[in-house]
């Protein structure tokens, strides 16, 4: 598992929301808490660390891989 960590989810959260729900399986409320509390998430060794935060990075939200 890698963490990643949201440094600024920008002004499309919605969006944020959605691919971090996708990212994780978990439901939209966890997902909201994530992006608006907790700030940082676990994605799957499946998952290109790279292509995660550019996927982030495209929708205007500001990621980082966390220890």
């Amino acid at each position: 598992m890698q963490k990643i960590k949201i440094v600024n989810a920008g002004h499309n959260k919605l969006n944020v929301v959605k691919e971090v729900k996708n990212l994780t399986g978990l439901g939209l409320k966890e997902s909201k808490d994530i992006v608006n509390i907790e700030g940082i998430f676990e994605i799957s060794d499946e998952h290109d660390t790279e292509s995660v935060i550019s996927a982030f990075l495209e929708i205007g939200a500001i990621v980082e891989k966390s220890i």
